[in-house]
């Protein structure tokens, strides 16, 4: 196992060389309570294209703590000196959670060693407010123990989508296990005191910046990373679906791609920002920082009936023109977007410019529709468009009961997850989700859905259960009308004398 010996502690690291000269370099950063070995699953990806450097913390993995206090300079010195003994002038710096906070820092001392930051999970809160809150929850499940065991416990529950008993999630405890309650403490409670500090250096920032959010995260929901990512100049902000706090170890590969797409890309530039438009958001930034409880609320419903409530109040003109129902749709997964990108996925067969000069027609409708002079819910400038609000939708809390559904180890637990799921589809379920951009989503909650019932049906119909079998069955007619599937139906009503249920069936077979 390689190491380096710095002032007598130990840094452990994994150097992965590149397979062709000239590859650029990546330097992984982990978060706090875990180590290098939670990168394992997306190493893979990495290293058929970059050289990879991947170290432990102090006082994590297989790093000794050393008999210094925690601090931001011991932590950035340890990266240079890493950097530096193994003759690396330049990397990519991808991090996770507290690891974003150490390469922030290390940007801000040697930018000249920085080309990019790809932040997973940044831990940016919006108010020192919201911090404490956070730190005095934790602080009790680490204060007079010898076992980080109860913290763990929190935050691995939360951190990914793996079930609890997967060989993924015990690989997480194993890390959580080599940190001592009292290390870990030493790296959160700094961070209260230059945490302002943090945030006013990422302000600031010239390298380019990827923001990268778990769809599913709850420690640092996509709201708020968003809101973050539009303050910071030459930054992109993108949701990774099907995840939590751990994009790379829930979604290796769609990480990788994200990284991958932003290194390629050559649209992030610095530029000045117009003295106008910073005037015009200086309000909106200062609020940012302190005053996310009066955050207004929109509700999107999208699953049978249409629906937008702001702050608890149905607005119900004006959806049905000019693309409002597509544009409010898009923004609710979408959050933080430019112009083009709104152009290139809703419409891709106009001219660019065309489109553009027809979205500003759209905006104007839209913000009128959703009364904005009054809430402030959209926030724009001559690039980027943001949703200023936080977003509940039915659809994205479906797409969130799905994933408890389809990881569900217990069988006996599984069935009555999916029985109340499906008893909430209709015939009417998607149906609001016609526009091309998101026709992926649709037809991938479907086959999801559809591929779920006819598991739990043939569970049932291996315990001879006909009952709950033909329920399932029922369920996958309302997405996908199968012809054999209502064959299959037909033979069981008929088992059980149901005459009504195959009339209506074979009724339905010759309606197709």
């Amino acid at each position: 196992m390689p190491f380096f010996i710095k002032n007598g502690v130990r840094l452990h690291y994994n150097f992965h060389n590149a397979h062709e000269e000239g590859m650029e370099t990546i330097l992984l950063i982990h978060g706090t309570g875990f180590d290098l070995t939670s990168w394992r699953l997306i190493i893979p990806y990495f290293s058929q294209h970059y050289r990879l450097v991947a170290y432990d913390l102090r006082g994590h993995g297989l790093s000794d703590k050393g008999p210094e206090k925690i601090n931001k300079e011991l932590l950035t010195d340890d990266v240079a000196y890493l950097l530096n003994q193994l003759k690396i002038n330049q990397v990519h710096i991808v991090a996770h959670g507290a690891g974003s906070i150490i390469a922030i820092l290390f940007g801000a001392i040697f930018p000249e060693r920085v080309k990019t930051y790809s932040l997973l999970s940044i831990p940016v809160f919006s108010s020192n407010k919201t911090l404490t809150k956070f730190a005095s929850y934790r602080s009790p499940m680490i204060e007079g123990v010898t076992s980080t065991r109860a913290l763990a416990e929190h935050v691995i529950s939360n951190v990914t989508l793996y079930p609890q008993d997967s060989p993924e999630v015990q690989r997480l405890y194993e890390s959580f296990n080599k940190i001592s309650p009292h290390t870990y403490f030493e790296f959160w409670e700094p961070y209260l005191d230059f945490h302002q500090e943090i945030f006013d250096l990422f302000k600031k920032n010239k390298i380019p910046t990827l923001v990268l959010t778990g769809e599913l995260d709850p420690l640092y929901p996509p709201y708020l990373s968003s809101l973050i990512t539009m303050q910071i100049r030459n930054s992109r902000y993108m949701l990774v679906y099907g995840s939590s706090n751990m994009v790379f170890y829930d979604q290796p590969l769609e990480t990788f791609n994200n990284i991958k797409r932003f290194y390629e890309s050559q649209q992030v530039v610095v530029r000045n920002v117009d003295p106008f438009l910073k005037e015009l958001h200086s309000d909106f930034i200062i609020d940012v920082g302190t005053t996310e409880d009066s955050i207004n609320t929109i509700e999107v419903r999208l699953l049978d009936q249409f629906k937008v409530c702001v702050n608890g109040e149905v607005l119900l003109s004006g959806w049905n023109q000019r693309n409002a129902k597509a544009l409010i749709i898009y923004l609710v997964f979408n959050r933080s977007v430019t112009r083009s990108q709104i152009c290139d996925e809703l419409w891709s067969n106009i001219d660019i410019v065309k489109a553009k000069n027809q979205l500003r027609v759209y905006l104007t409708h839209l913000r009128k529709t959703l009364r904005d002079h009054e809430h402030n819910l959209l926030i724009m400038d001559n690039e980027h468009i943001h949703l200023n609000a936080e977003v509940k939708c039915d659809l994205i809390d479906f797409i969130q009961e799905l994933n408890r559904v389809e990881n569900e180890g217990d069988y006996n637990h599984k069935t009555a997850l999916c029985e109340a799921l499906i008893n909430k589809i209709s015939p009417n379920y998607f149906r609001n989700l016609s526009d091309d951009w998101i026709q992926y989503l649709r037809s991938s909650l479907e086959d999801r859905v559809d591929k779920l019932c006819k598991e739990v049906s043939n569970y049932y119909l291996e315990k001879d259960d006909c009952i709950k079998a033909t329920l399932f069955l029922e369920a996958t007619l309302k997405i996908h009308p199968d012809e054999g599937i209502i064959r299959q139906l037909i033979r069981l009503y008929q088992q059980r004398n149901l005459t009504k249920d195959v009339l209506r069936l074979e009724q339905f077979l010759e309606i197709q």
